[in-house]
């Protein structure tokens, strides 16, 4: 009892410690928020160096030392990893500082391929919620204090696991941040109903696809519903028809964060709703294109991150699969912090045209944002010259019109034989973790190039 309470009362010095000015220090100038970026750089390599293997290997075998890393552009001269990497071999990027039972695993939902599994301390734990406070700014600013909230999220999955850690770790913070209500996310959507009814939450959390597919059941049923201030989601995207009926027909206020277990809070949506701000003293992020190559800001490729912050499983030049484009504006909002756009599917997110050429996700994604009515969607290519798309609507939506436009759309796009099947259905299917995949390709391509 003793020995918990010591721990509780230290973890919530911690987090106290590391929450001051949290919620202002995105408005710092870039260049201080850029030095604090190079100052764990240099600490993380010279970790890294000492106490997990693949980095004392790879920087030997590259005849580099800590010493050549001075800022966080230097880890350019670290090698790209990838996900394939991490399960091959875990172990070579786990501390050797910690024996197992002195990290928390956080497993992947699997959803873009095989399940893996990333360490955490205790320690980047707490600091993640510290740094939650940069985000819940734009939040409270909308809200107030005291806000009551729901989260729509299972209990054993990353939300969940965190959740239960720093209940572990610390005792209840006054400020620390709104209590949250809990209902699993593959609950009924009649218990979700219930949940929110009953709590009438200012603001629901949960996954993107969890949140739409939701919001789509209860407007497709016509089932009353009490209408939060705010939506919160993360984890994957919230359909955008979904997100605009909400925004446009009931006044709720979105914001989308930015996260995965390799790295918590990579960035977030601010109430001038101009993309991701990036967290870029902690997870300093790059665009790269098919070849590793930095993308021009403004052009789309895949989202390479580093973690600074966590010593559990160390991580630096990090594919994570991701699609999206570096911002060249400052937010209007005034926080210094750059600007990431939406996330622009995965790059496993892919169709091929009936040459064999290989499209991205906008080729999927755009010609349904056009069609009036479309809460949410899913493609199938079980062929090269068939596409079979699942539509959940609005009962406003003339399907007749919306399959012919959407017919049109993707022949243009993707070749004029190319077969369209539209299904219109009441849900779409999730992965075992919960989320849902917008785009899914059975076949194989000939030219691999991106377009």
């Amino acid at each position: 009892m003793i020995r918990d309470l010591a721990r509780r009362t230290f973890g919530s010095a911690y987090l106290a410690w590391h929450m001051r000015g949290q919620a202002h220090y995105p408005y710092l100038p870039l260049a201080r928020i850029a030095r604090d970026g190079d100052r764990r750089a240099r600490r993380m390599v010279a970790y890294a160096y000492r106490w997990a293997p693949y980095y004392r290997e790879t920087l030997d075998r590259l005849g580099l030392t800590p010493a050549d890393f001075r800022s966080v552009d230097d880890l350019r001269q670290l090698p790209l990893i990838s996900v394939a990497d991490l399960q091959a071999d875990p172990e070579r990027f786990y501390s050797r500082q910690f024996a197992a039972d002195q990290v928390i695993m956080f497993h992947s939902s699997g959803s873009s391929g095989r399940p893996h599994n990333v360490a955490h301390r205790v320690d980047a734990v707490l600091q993640s919620s510290a740094h939650s406070h940069r985000e819940l700014h734009a939040l409270r600013a909308l809200l107030g204090e005291g806000y009551r909230s729901l989260s729509i999220s299972s209990s054993t999955g990353s939300n969940g696991v965190l959740s239960a850690v720093n209940r572990a770790n610390t005792l209840r913070l006054r400020g620390s941040g709104a209590g949250r209500n809990l209902v699993d996310d593959y609950a009924p959507y009649e218990e979700m109903l219930a949940a929110l009814n009953r709590v009438r939450p200012d603001v629901l959390h949960g996954y993107g696809s969890t949140l739409g597919q939701f919001f789509s059941w209860a407007l497709r049923t016509g089932q009353p519903f009490h209408v939060p201030r705010a939506l919160r989601y993360a984890a994957d995207a919230l359909a955008p028809g979904v997100r605009a009926l909400l925004e446009q027909e009931y006044g709720v206020v979105c914001f989308s964060g930015y996260q995965a277990i390799e790295a918590f809070k990579i960035g977030w949506e601010c109430e001038a709703h101009t993309g991701y701000h990036l967290n870029i003293d902690l997870y300093p992020l790059r665009v790269v294109d098919d070849e590793g190559h930095d993308c021009p800001v403004g052009v789309t490729g895949e989202v390479v991150i580093s973690n600074l912050v966590n010593r559990g499983t160390v991580l630096l030049n990090y594919r994570l699969g991701d699609r999206a484009a570096l911002l060249a504006d400052r937010c209007p909002c005034g926080r210094a912090l750059p600007l990431l756009s939406y996330v622009q599917g995965r790059t496993l997110d892919v169709l091929y045209d009936l040459a064999g050429q290989r499209h991205s996700y906008a080729a999927a994604s755009a010609p349904v944002r056009a069609v009036a009515g479309v809460l949410q969607f899913q493609v199938v290519q079980a062929a090269r010259d068939h596409l079979r798309y699942d539509l959940v609507t609005t009962a406003a939506c003339d399907r007749a019109q919306a399959t012919r436009q959407l017919t049109a759309a993707i022949q243009e796009r993707l070749g004029a034989g190319m077969q369209v099947e539209v299904r219109f259905v009441d849900d779409l299917p999730r992965t075992a973790g919960g989320k849902l995949r917008y785009v899914q390709s059975l076949i194989g391509g000939g030219d691999e190039t991106t377009l």
